[in-house]
């Protein structure tokens, strides 16, 4: 009993379901002949070309939108810097494949400026002041819609205005030396990463700073010129000179 009045009751749904589809497709097709009738069958074309290039604009616009959403922003390209400068401001130029936002330009982490690229998608930035020691820059891009992209590559400048330490150790200024004494190794120390020089000529330098220089004296005075060159390009110059009597 309880069996035939599950299928009772799940046959008059399906007649319900049968019925409601015949009255739409009723009504539809009452409608379509409506329109036939009062504005003709192209008209009634026309209006079911509306119909489908408006799904189509809706399915493109979707898809568009997919995209944008999608897309994925490039970041700027740096052109080299320096590596060390005793200058305070330097410029700072590249380039970047979208052309439509703005550069963002970070130094030390902080948003130091922005600008927006040239129609060929250059940019430079101008006098950006360093501060004394590091100063790692990078950059990004902002499109008009804000998305921003990755950071650029990264680059440290080294910003020295102090002038390099030059101590000579040997020999003093004014010393003699006599007949066994002709060879003499000078010997100083500056700081780490200095290049030094005497009377133009390259002297070596430890990684500590430590720095000999070996000269053969010529008869009666000797004149000799230290510099002190640090990455950046500052200078420390110092002169001695000293008498050799065989």
């Amino acid at each position: 009993m309880n069996n035939y009045s599950s299928k009772s009751r799940l046959k008059r749904k399906l007649e319900k379901q049968t019925k409601k589809q015949i009255f739409f497709s009723t009504v539809g097709i009452i409608i379509l002949l409506f329109l036939i009738f009062k504005y003709g069958i192209t008209a009634t074309t026309e209006v079911g070309k509306v119909i489908i290039k408006f799904n189509e604009i809706r399915s493109t616009s979707k898809s568009v939108q997919d995209t944008n959403n999608n897309y994925v922003i490039l970041p700027p390209h740096l052109d080299p810097i320096i590596q060390a400068t005793k200058s305070a401001s330097i410029n700072i130029t590249g380039n970047s494949i979208d052309k439509n936002g703005k550069i963002l330009l970070y130094l030390n982490s902080n948003l130091k400026a922005e600008m927006s690229v040239d129609k060929d998608g250059k940019f430079k930035f101008k006098n950006i002041e360093l501060e004394e020691g590091d100063n790692f820059i990078k950059t990004q891009f902002k499109n008009e819609n804000g998305k921003i992209s990755e950071f650029s590559a990264e680059y440290d400048v080294i910003y020295k205005k102090r002038v390099p330490a030059l101590d000579i150790n040997f020999p003093t200024d004014g010393a003699s030396f006599s007949k066994y004494d002709q060879n003499i190794n000078m010997q100083g120390k500056t700081d780490p990463d200095n290049s030094i020089s005497v009377n133009g000529f390259v002297a070596i330098v430890d990684n500590n700073g430590n720095f000999s220089y070996y000269y053969k004296l010529q008869n009666g005075d000797n004149a000799f010129i230290i510099t002190a060159t640090d990455p950046a390009g500052n200078q420390t110059e110092k002169k001695i000179k000293v008498t050799y009597n065989p």
